[in-house]
């Protein structure tokens, strides 16, 4: 009976895992707040917490404790630990704990989730399945290609799901995939960081395999990945393909250069064709610093003779993502050894923010991550966190490139290490430019944890279990599944409390109740207090105050916007962007109730600490200066906010309307 069940349990884990590796890339919805990243959190976390508590019942069928030996294994606990001392010292445990809403990833909860991915394959996952698993992981690959590709056409399959129609029109402005596609990714640049992950080893694929279909279809996947790489125009994502080619033919040896080159030099020249006749968008906008610097210099030529200054072209994305880059490192000086908190770039960003980004195009935008992985290590985990972060990645690559056992089957292991390590190099390259995302993590913790069982680079460290006897077997098998239930019905309940919020968002003006009554109802079911949540339904309870017709309700109202308000400043004190809403919340309110003007104007001062370089901080300041009736002191906030950006349209118009009574 226990061989049974034991069976079951490995099934039941390999077939997750699968499923992981398959799904994750393809998922996208309209039912959370995201299309894409929270969906694909979502879906990880669910699975993840299966693996593990089905790995526990495994070890206690067993009776013994299974625990990877591998270097790896060692280096990201040290990583996670770092992570979780942070978190203690973060300015804003809750976005530490759960993430930034809109993203997830990068977390702790999903570092943990990603280690569980990471250990449980280890010692749940065969040979035969982790060659499985590497085939999941290209033909999903295969499949985002094919679902992103005909958006350049004006084809996109996505908006044939959403919306019934099969056309790229569906999207807004500024997400058109007939210029970048970003299939069921998201964003092009994501879509180009998975890409550049899976292209070699879907090629490897094709040098390893012996029949001949399966090498066409192999080398077919990855000329059609790299065609879906070319559409996304991601400058980021063509030089990790460049670094991962150049370390794949390195690593190759000269040996399997003479013995490939028919299907390498086939391969070459595809490729390049295929970038001549469809990357003109691409090769633009790799000329785009260029033709910035020379537009600029056009600008300054005219202005000198013009009275008057030519309309400015948007900021070029390098020099924006530079003054972020700058921003970085001020966070890192003030906070050096263990940063502000996991994922808390967005706030701590505004507290040292470069005023210089108040002069590009960008200038009202938030950074929620540094655009660069390695420096938002940096500045949200300090000197450790980055150090730990950089000795997981070399423990990796040591382990990728050491010789392989000579006894590994099926495949050519030495090829398919060689595959993963560019894989790694080229994707390194691209979350230097950019962050990784959902399906970047898994796919990558999964391929790195199917090329060690592949090639026998995890030997296990066995932990009897023996005093658990028979007659104790079942009860803590039981007690285990309650557990795993417990976690996973909190699982649910977030995803839920995701879903009410979506719902709340869609009806804040068709129907301002309903939006309440989802709001409400979000707050219920998340399992802590959530700040942003609070935040949002205080904002709303205080629109909807506004605008209550019975004196009674608008008390009523009033009084529940002032508590959720609070509950969300006591949780959060450090966050700007929830600051940024409550101070806003609190000017409606105090707009029906004097009372609530000491709050208004110490949150809008509170603002101008947590953003002293943002001119928007100062404009909402003089807006709660204007409504407590402290009309000189606006005119100096405003006067602030224009110094900071002397072209900022609406702090002028407050300060005309104010000066000029």
């Amino acid at each position: 009976m226990t061989t049974k069940v034991l069976g079951i349990v490995n099934n039941s884990i390999a077939l997750i895992y699968l499923a992981i590796a398959l799904i994750t890339p393809l998922i996208f919805t309209t039912q959370t707040t995201e299309l894409y990243e929270v969906p694909k959190m979502f879906f990880v976390y669910v699975g993840t917490s299966a693996i593990f508590f089905l790995t526990i019942i495994k070890f206690l069928l067993q009776k013994q404790f299974q625990v990877p030996k591998n270097p790896v294994i060692l280096s990201f606990v040290i990583f996670i630990l770092i992570q979780l001392i942070s978190t203690f010292f973060s300015i804003d445990k809750f976005t530490s704990i759960f993430g930034f809403p809109t993203r997830l990833n990068g977390s702790l909860v999903s570092q943990f989730a990603y280690f569980v991915l990471l250990f449980s394959a280890l010692v749940n996952i065969s040979k035969t399945y982790a060659q499985k698993l590497l085939i999941v992981l290209s033909t999903a690959a295969l499949a985002v290609a094919l679902l992103g590709i005909p958006g350049h056409f004006d084809k996109d399959p996505s908006c044939l799901i959403l919306t019934g129609k099969i056309t790229s029109s569906c999207w807004q402005v500024g997400f058109e995939p007939t210029q970048r596609i970003f299939s069921t990714l998201g964003q092009p640049n994501w879509l180009a960081s998975y890409l550049v992950l899976t292209i070699p080893l879907t090629f490897s694929f094709a040098l390893t395999f012996q029949k001949k279909l399966l090498i066409i279809f192999f080398l077919t996947s990855s000329i059609i990945q790299f065609w879906a790489l070319i559409f996304t125009a991601s400058r980021a994502g063509i030089l990790g393909i460049l670094t991962a080619s150049f370390v794949f033919l390195i690593l190759l040896g000269k040996y399997n250069l003479l013995k490939f080159k028919k299907v390498l030099t086939v391969c070459a020249l595809t490729f390049l064709s295929l970038y001549l006749i469809f990357g003109t968008n691409l090769t633009s906008r790799t000329l785009e610093p260029l033709t910035s610097i020379q537009q600029k210099e056009q600008n300054q030529s005219q202005s000198q003779e013009l009275s008057s200054q030519p309309a400015s072209l948007p900021t070029e994305s390098a020099q924006i993502r530079l003054i972020v880059w700058y921003g970085a490192i001020d966070i890192f000086k003030h906070s050096p050894v263990l940063g502000t908190g996991p994922e808390t770039f967005a706030f701590s960003y505004f507290m040292f923010r470069p005023a210089e980004h108040n002069q590009t195009t960008e200038w009202d935008f938030f950074y929620n991550k540094a655009h660069n992985e390695f420096l938002n290590y940096l500045a949200t985990t300090g000197v450790l966190g980055f150090i730990s972060y950089i000795a997981f990645l070399l423990i990796t690559f040591h382990q990728l490139l050491k010789d392989p056992k000579k006894d590994s089957p099926l495949l050519d292991a030495r090829i398919l290490n060689t595959a993963a390590a560019a894989s790694v190099a080229g994707y390194l390259v691209t979350i230097f430019f950019g962050f990784s995302t959902v399906a970047t993590q898994t796919t990558f913790f999964l391929m790195i944890a199917a090329i060690l069982i592949f090639d026998k680079k995890n030997p296990l460290k066995i932990i009897d279990l023996k005093i658990l006897k028979e007659k104790y077997q079942f009860p803590a098998i039981l007690f285990i599944s309650i557990i795993g239930f417990f976690f996973f019905s909190l699982i649910i309940r977030i995803i839920l409390s995701d879903i009410f919020i979506k719902t709340a968002q869609d009806y804040k003006d068709i129907s301002p109740s309903k939006s309440i009554t989802a709001y409400n109802n979000a707050v219920t079911v998340f399992p802590v207090d959530n700040s942003n949540l609070l935040a949002d339904y205080a904002n709303s309870l205080a629109h909807f105050s506004e605008s209550s017709e019975r004196q009674i309700d608008t008390q009523t109202l009033t009084q529940k916007a002032d508590e959720f308000a609070k509950r969300a400043n006591a949780l959060s004190p450090n966050n700007f962007l929830i600051i940024q809403k409550l101070t806003k919340t609190y000017i409606l309110l105090a707009s029906l109730d004097s009372k609530y003007q000491s709050e208004a104007l110490s949150l809008g001062e509170n603002l101008t600490r947590l953003a002293p370089t943002y001119p928007i901080s100062f404009l909402t300041l003089a807006k709660v200066q204007v409504v407590s009736d402290q009309e000189q002191e606006a005119i100096k906030s405003l006067e602030t906010a224009l110094e900071l950006k002397p072209d900022y349209l609406e702090a002028q118009e407050l300060y005309e309307q104010l000066t000029l009574r």
